[in-house]
């Protein structure tokens, strides 16, 4: 398990990769080479890949990044980055379902603000989207959308609760009121500590 996260500013990126990419090796090649690229980039405090899994009810994808930024300045070095652009490009010709290489049909990505207490990360992690600005539930950490970045977005609320006891996975995945969407996803890449 590792420390909270130390930042709070973070893009949240949804996407489903091309139907075969799990027989041609797509997690082992988030491991290997998509994550330790992304921690190593200018303005990436924390990168991790996750998979949505278990119990679900309304993801309209099937994997997503969280991708934690050093500074309220490090949008540009994430986003509009020549390097990381063309490391984007080259995932949408190896993974991408829209082999026409148009961004928004193999992605949508949020900016996203932290607005509670950081949570320690687990190997799952139980997600709510809304639109709500009630309170978060309790022991989940609150993030609001500040901008899409990609694609678009039905939601203005992220919830997180990070999960270490599969068992929990059923009641943590239910949805946190009137159209929200909550799904739970495991972890596949995360770098070290």
């Amino acid at each position: 398990m590792s420390k909270p996260s130390a930042y709070d500013q973070m893009i949240f990126i949804m996407y489903s990769p091309v139907d075969d990419a799990e027989a041609r090796g797509y997690s082992q090649w988030l491991v290997d080479v998509d994550n330790p690229y992304f921690n190593r980039a200018d303005g990436v405090a924390r990168y991790t890949n996750w998979r949505v899994t278990g119990p679900s009810s309304g993801a309209p994808f099937g994997y997503f990044d969280f991708l934690g930024m050093t500074g309220n300045n490090a949008l540009f070095d994430v986003w509009e980055s020549d390097k990381l652009s063309a490391f984007r490009h080259e995932w949408r010709v190896l993974w991408g379902r829209d082999r026409s290489l148009s961004a928004e049909g193999n992605s949508h990505a949020v900016l996203c603000r932290r607005q509670s207490a950081a949570q320690r990360e687990t190997p799952f992690v139980a997600v709510a989207l809304h639109g709500a600005a009630s309170p978060p539930p309790p022991g989940y950490e609150r993030w609001s959308v500040e901008k899409v970045l990609r694609g678009r977005s039905t939601f203005s609320f992220l919830d997180l609760r990070y999960l270490s006891d599969r068992t929990a996975l059923d009641t943590a995945a239910q949805p946190k009121g009137s159209g929200a969407s909550a799904f739970v996803g495991e972890l596949i890449a995360a770098p070290p500590g």
